[in-house]
């Protein structure tokens, strides 16, 4: 399965993944569509027996992912800003930091994150507060380097509130910002507003922007119209993402993406793979990390070997922290090995 195809059956799965690091990482071909289940304490025996573990001992990368958010507040609480939402929010930050403390434990001693990802609602659901609380046990636990040469990616589904917002992201070590499906959701950066916002972050001096443009009934007119003046502005890696029922339904939108393809081309992006286009000058972000290791609800994890799914249920997942274990839940194996 050539790699966009992974990156879009993530998206249809509902995208809780990391796509950049997907796009760097070799295609995968799993044996299987289904998922094994785990045993309870399973996962952690082989950790401590080390089979899992020597993927991690020469450096990985760690994601920091996010549930759907009304898992944690009704939307009628989001909209009203209930406490109730900022106590949810809180308790489950706690959970994800005894996961961070959990997997260090369970690791070779002196197993270094080497790229680090946040997923992309986690600004949006997230006070300064929270943000700077995980960044900081994370930064605490794995040593994390924030030095010149550190990747540190973050996914922004929406624009935030304010510059602030950005000053709070570059502050706490982020240089890698990834914008999501703009135009697409009634939260999304509208199309016609990306070259202004891709100029604001440039002005905060990150070291990359990626784009990932989604090309659907709601946004092929306004990308069609708006997508030179977005690339002058010279992001160093975009993703063309797309639907299959929706190509399916609607044969204008292929020809949209051929399309779009040819014209980004044109700008002196190089194709990556089918649906990626990068910089002539733009490394791999993920580059010499074999593996990829996912905090939080539902999180999926990768190896060379396998992929690992987090439980998905919030009192499962909870319980199973309480009782010192590690959440990872289901499996699925990859055909080969990679």
């Amino acid at each position: 399965m050539p790699v966009g195809k992974v990156v879009e059956q993530a998206i249809q799965n509902g995208g809780n993944d990391s796509w950049v690091y997907l796009l760097n990482s070799p295609p995968k071909e799993f044996s299987s569509e289904n998922w094994s289940a785990l045993n309870e304490g399973a996962y952690d025996a082989d950790y401590r027996n080390s089979s899992l573990a020597r993927y991690y001992e020469g450096g990985f990368a760690l994601s920091v992912q996010a549930p759907c958010f009304t898992t944690l507040v009704s939307a009628e609480n989001y909209t009203r800003r209930l406490p109730s939402m900022s106590a949810n929010l809180q308790k489950y930050i706690d959970y994800v930091v005894k996961e961070v403390r959990l997997l260090k434990q369970s690791l070779p001693a002196g197993c270094q994150v080497k790229y680090l990802h946040w997923f992309g609602d986690l600004v949006r659901q997230l006070t300064p507060a929270a943000q700077t609380q995980v960044m900081y046990y994370l930064g605490r636990e794995f040593k994390l380097n924030f030095g010149a040469d550190a990747r540190h990616v973050i996914e922004l589904d929406a624009r935030p509130d304010s510059e602030e917002a950005l000053a709070l992201i570059k502050g706490l070590g982020f240089n890698i910002i990834c914008i999501n499906d703009p135009g697409e959701y009634a939260q999304s950066c509208p199309i016609e507003d990306l070259k202004d916002w891709l100029q604001t972050i440039r002005a905060f001096d990150f070291k990359a922007v990626y784009l990932r443009l989604k090309v659907s009934p709601i946004t092929f007119s306004a990308l069609s119209q708006h997508l030179e003046e977005i690339l002058t502005e010279r992001p160093q890696g975009i993703l063309l993402s797309s639907h299959k029922p929706e190509f399916t339904s609607t044969p204008s939108l292929e020809t949209a993406l051929k399309d779009f393809k040819r014209r980004i081309k044109s700008a002196s992006f190089i194709p990556i793979t089918q649906d990626f286009f990068a910089l002539p000058w733009t490394g791999l972000i993920s580059q010499g990390v074999s593996c990829l290791h996912g905090v939080g609800l539902g999180a999926f994890s990768y190896t060379p070997h396998y992929q690992l799914r987090n439980a998905t249920q919030l009192d499962d997942y909870y319980k199973i922290l309480d009782n010192g274990g590690l959440p990872a839940r289901a499996i699925r194996y990859t055909q080969t090995q990679l």
